[in-house]
């Protein structure tokens, strides 16, 4: 076997070995290997005369493992910034940006914009040139985008609240949603401005992870019916705060 050319198995092997751990099972259980395998590997390693007798690593097993190992951390590098050159954001320039321009992300009104002025501390490679308002592609994002969620508050249609016509004061930063031809007409009745008709339930939770609220009219008879979509994207995004109001 060529000394330069260790398995990934065997280095992971000799590594634990460096650690001290000796033990065939041990050893297998943490690399999650058979113990025939790591049998096998061993008795490879020491007729390559990187372990000796007592399977103790030698100076040419040690010069070996770090020329592996070397190789292994360019491999890894290496692949990591492929990932993240290949891994992209979309985002809407705020102000002039020019490919390979360092820009900072942060959300406006629900959408990702991305800026040469320092805005969060979320920042990336900006892939294309791009003039304000335009679209630009970010790779190598590091950093978090802070933005508060939003949250979505059910408001329940009872036969009550069907025949009232009570003022619901509506939040310029809210979305209003519909579930159903009741929901419907009774935001028409009342002149309220409908931004969500179909598929609302998901259109909700995903407007409230980019930061806005809404407010979601349902009848009480209809709601029945969206509870399963509800609970599990509850627990797809138990970030998201909703809550229900019977009118």
């Amino acid at each position: 076997m060529n000394s330069e050319n260790l398995t990934l198995n065997q280095l992971m092997i000799l590594s634990t070995l460096l650690d001290g751990e000796h033990s065939i099972g041990r050893i297998a259980e943490s690399l999650r290997m058979t113990r025939q395998g790591v049998v096998y590997h061993l008795r490879q390693l020491r007729a390559s005369g990187y372990l000796n007798d007592e399977d103790k690593i030698t100076p040419l097993g040690f010069e070996a493992m770090r020329k592996g190992l070397l190789d292994l951390r360019s491999r890894l590098t290496t692949s990591l910034e492929r990932i993240d050159r290949q891994t992209s954001w979309e985002a809407i320039s705020s102000g002039n940006v020019r490919s390979g321009d360092t820009v900072y992300l942060f959300m406006d009104n629900g959408y990702l914009h991305a800026s040469r002025d320092k805005k969060s501390s979320a920042k990336g490679i900006a892939q294309s040139d791009a003039s304000d308002g335009d679209f630009v592609s970010v790779t190598g994002v590091t950093g978090i985008v802070s933005m508060e969620m939003g949250k979505i508050r059910f408001y329940v249609i009872t036969d009550e609240g069907w025949y009232s016509y009570e003022e619901l004061p509506q939040e310029t930063s809210e979305l209003t949603g519909v579930l159903g031809e009741k929901a419907l007409l009774f935001c028409r009745k009342r002149g309220l401005r409908v931004d969500v008709e179909y598929a609302t339930v998901e259109a909700s939770f995903d407007a409230c992870i980019r930061g806005i609220s809404c407010r979601v009219f349902v009848s009480d008879q209809r709601l029945r019916y969206h509870l399963a979509a509800l609970s599990e994207l509850s627990r797809k995004y138990p970030q998201v705060d909703f809550s229900f109001i019977y009118v």
